[in-house]
């Protein structure tokens, strides 16, 4: 869940500064590449979950997956991801309210 709100927040964020769809989707495309990166770091041989890598927004997301998927469940791993992702949602939700509340951002003139 946090990491839905993280994810719309940001997509919102980003996308309130476009005039119409097309322009809406050019300043998003980049963002798909900034969510894609970090899941193929994360799927990289090696890389394992760790307490540094359990704050990265979403490397700590993709890294916990694969542990989960391997049958190894990291349950205070999951309350560190659960709490910094619903941290990190919790801020892009209260940029994305404060954007939206700026005039000059909404009604473009």
């Amino acid at each position: 869940m946090p990491v839905a709100v993280l994810f719309s927040a940001g997509v919102f964020s980003v996308a309130l500064f476009a005039r119409n769809q097309k322009e809406a989707q050019s300043y998003l495309t980049p963002c798909l590449m900034a969510v894609v990166v970090p899941c193929f770091v994360a799927l990289l041989p090696g890389v394992d979950l760790s307490l540094g890598l359990a704050f990265i927004p979403i490397v700590n997301v993709a890294l916990v997956c694969k542990e989960m998927l391997s049958g190894v469940w990291p349950w205070p791993y999951l309350a560190i991801i659960f709490a910094s992702t619903a941290l990190y949602a919790a801020l892009a939700l209260a940029a994305a309210v404060r954007m939206f509340g700026r005039e000059d951002v909404v009604f473009r003139s």
